[in-house]
């Protein structure tokens, strides 16, 4: 009995995750086409996380507002050693319409005066990886903080309350 009550309350936790999916989906198709706007600052706030993609590679990090802020995967060296998580930045660049989702042509410290120029994310050369990834099933629970979006303003994942981020599959 225990068990089969179990396996009601995870079905109906991804039911409920699905239903919350769609209605955030919903609500932002409702706001319109993404629509990219071009500004001297786009964003401006407090590093509150980097988030790791299924590669192991920073290609985003999110203030402490909840923007997200993604960039090209050639320059997360340089991010990981000037923006630091708690790092006071500005970003110029391009904010969407309808997503927290910022892309950066540069990204500033403000407390260091650090600066990156960041390349679009189909400019320069794309380096072949290394080695194939494996796939690990893992396993995470807890409310949702809030959703990632990729370039097109699609839900591609989530934060949940303690940090840890969830990718779709693709």
């Amino acid at each position: 009995m225990k068990s089969m009550l179990c396996a009601v309350t995870a079905a109906m936790r991804l039911f409920s995750l699905v239903l919350c999916v769609e209605r955030v989906d919903a609500e932002r198709k409702a706001n319109a086409n993404v629509v990219v706007s071009r500004s001297d600052v786009a964003a401006q706030g407090i590093i509150r996380q980097y988030v790791i993609d299924p590669r192991g590679e920073v290609q985003e990090f999110l203030l402490s507002d909840g923007t997200q802020v993604v960039f090209t995967s050639r320059v997360q060296r340089e991010v990981i050693a000037t923006m630091k998580p708690g790092a006071s930045i500005r970003i110029e660049g391009r904010r969407y319409k309808g997503v927290p989702l910022v892309e950066p042509d540069a990204i500033i410290n403000l407390e260091t005066a650090a600066s990156i120029q960041v390349p679009s994310h189909g400019e320069g050369p794309v380096s072949q990886p290394k080695e194939s990834l494996s796939v690990q099933e893992m396993r995470a629970e807890g409310s949702i903080e809030q959703f990632l979006y990729d370039r097109s303003g699609q839900i591609a994942g989530l934060v949940l309350h303690d940090g840890t981020t969830g990718v779709a599959p693709a």
